[in-house]
C-alpha cells in the first residue's frame, strides 16, 4: 500500500452499475452509490462532484449520483466496484 489516500480508496465501499439508455441530455447514464451517504458524498467530491448533484433517497433507494459515462470512467479508475443492474439496485435497497 502506497499510502493512505489508498488504505481509504480500499475502505470505502462505492458502486457504479452499467450503463444504460437515458432520458436526459446524455445518451447514456449509470448510478453511483455507497454503503453510506458520508463515503458517496467523500468519493463523489473527490471526483469533482457537487453536492447538490445527489438524487435524494426516494421509497426503497438510498441516495445516489447519476453518472455520463466519462464520470463513469473516472470513478471506476478511482476505485468504484462495478455492478450489474441488478446487484447495483439489490444493494441500494434500503432494509425495511
Amino acid at each position: 500500500m502506497r499510502d493512505a489516500e489508498d488504505a481509504e480508496r480500499i475502505a470505502m465501499a462505492v458502486y457504479v452499475d452499467a450503463l444504460t439508455p437515458a432520458r436526459w441530455r446524455y445518451r447514456y447514464a449509470c448510478h453511483m452509490g455507497a454503503d453510506s451517504r458520508e463515503e458517496l458524498v467523500r468519493f463523489a467530491g473527490a471526483l469533482g462532484m457537487q453536492n447538490e448533484w445527489l438524487s435524494s433517497s426516494t421509497g426503497r433507494h438510498r441516495e445516489h449520483f447519476d453518472l455520463t459515462p466519462a464520470m463513469r470512467r473516472l470513478a471506476v479508475a478511482a476505485g468504484a466496484v462495478e455492478l450489474s443492474r441488478r446487484e447495483f439496485s439489490a444493494k441500494m435497497r434500503i432494509s425495511r
